[in-house]
């Protein structure tokens, strides 16, 4: 039975001059044909889909903050007419 046991105590072996540890790539390729093609990427996870709509308490404070900020506006219109035209 053989074990797959680092040549160094502490794991260096894969440690460089710099004192980084060199990438770890696969096999290396046949051709240069090969080496120029990119690695296959897996696939990204499935995401759940973002939930639809609002809330109903949020919709309807939305729609009075809309209905007032209307209001408003409908109410400064005519009273900048008012001031205009009197």
């Amino acid at each position: 039975m053989t074990r797959n046991v680092s040549p160094t105590a502490n794991d260096n072996a894969a440690i460089g001059a710099a004192g980084r540890r060199e990438p770890e790539f696969g096999t290396m390729p046949r051709s240069p044909v090969e080496a120029l093609e990119p690695l296959r990427v897996s696939e990204p996870p499935e995401r759940e889909p973002p939930p639809r709509g609002m809330h109903p308490v949020l919709r309807f404070l939305n729609g009075l903050l809309t209905l007032f900020f209307m209001v408003a506006l409908v109410l400064l219109s005519v009273l900048y007419f008012i001031k205009v035209q009197f």
